[in-house]
Order: C-alpha cells, then structure tokens, then sequence
C-alpha cells in the first residue's frame, strides 16, 4: 500500500509544481482535489468510496500534459 501513497504524494507534488508555474489553469485545483481523495481513501482517512468512480486525473493526463511531462 506504501508505494500506492509514495505514488499518489509523487504526483501531488508534481500537480503543486505546476499550480505555482501556472495559478489560472483550474485543472491544477481539479486534479489536486482528486489526488488528495485518493490518498485519503488509501490511508483511511476517507471512508466514503463512492467518488472513486468519477475521478478523471488520467483524462486529464491523456489530453493535456506533454509527452516530455515526467
């Protein structure tokens, strides 16, 4: 489960990077909302599941980020 969170801490960091170099693009918010769900739900802070289904963090990554995004 570790490497779950170290994954999803990863990516908030690098979502939080991209806030900072771009403060108007709301799909920073959108995606960090969802990132902190998630890792919520993976430590158990967040007991309700029911919004797992409607995360689109890879729908965003798919249209959006460049192919020379890490």
């Amino acid at each position: 489960m570790k490497q779950f969170v170290d994954f999803v801490d990863e990516a908030l960091k690098l979502c939080l990077e991209r806030k900072e170099i771009y403060p108007t693009v709301g799909m920073f918010d959108s995606i960090e909302k969802q990132l902190a769900y998630l890792k919520a739900v993976l430590i158990s802070e967040e007991t309700d599941r029911t919004r797992l289904s409607k995360i689109v963090v890879g729908v965003y990554a798919v249209r959006e980020f460049d192919d020379s995004d890490p």
